[in-house]
Parts: C-alpha cells; structure tokens; sequence
C-alpha cells in the first residue's frame, strides 16, 4: 500500500543557463566561386522538370499511353 508523502520544504532555485547567440544554417549564405568567364567549370549540372510519354501496347494490340512528370537531370564532365 502506498503513502502520500507531503513534502515541506520548496524547491532549490533553479538558475537559467546563460544565453548563447546560436547562428542558423537557413541565414548563412555561401560564396559561390569565382569563375571567370574565359573558363568553365569541369562539371555543369542541368536540373527541370518536364513531361513523360510512356507508350505500351496491350495483349488486344492496342496501344496504351501513359503521361506524368518527370526531373530531368542532365550532367556534363569536361
């Protein structure tokens, strides 16, 4: 059988921690390098969002056609 215990005396102080200044990742932006326009980098990346056609033929010989969206990504190493 349990107890119901009262207890008198009040709870120790408690101390906030001193404040931080925290920096967010969302806020810092980053330097894109310089390239001069005489030289190009040795990757570019090409990245858009496009329309998709997939054509099948079903067992009757008809041809089906199925549509949606796709990302392209294109990528060309110098």
């Amino acid at each position: 059988m349990l107890k119901a215990v009262s207890v008198d005396q009040p709870l120790p102080e408690r101390v906030a921690p001193p404040t931080a200044v925290k920096s967010s990742s969302w806020l810092r932006r980053q330097k894109a390098p310089a390239v001069s326009p005489t030289t190009k980098p040795p990757v570019s990346v090409d990245v858009r969002l496009d329309d998709a056609s997939f054509r099948s033929e079903t067992e009757f010989g008809l041809f089906e056609t199925v549509r949606g969206r796709c990302v392209v990504v294109e990528v060309e190493v110098r």
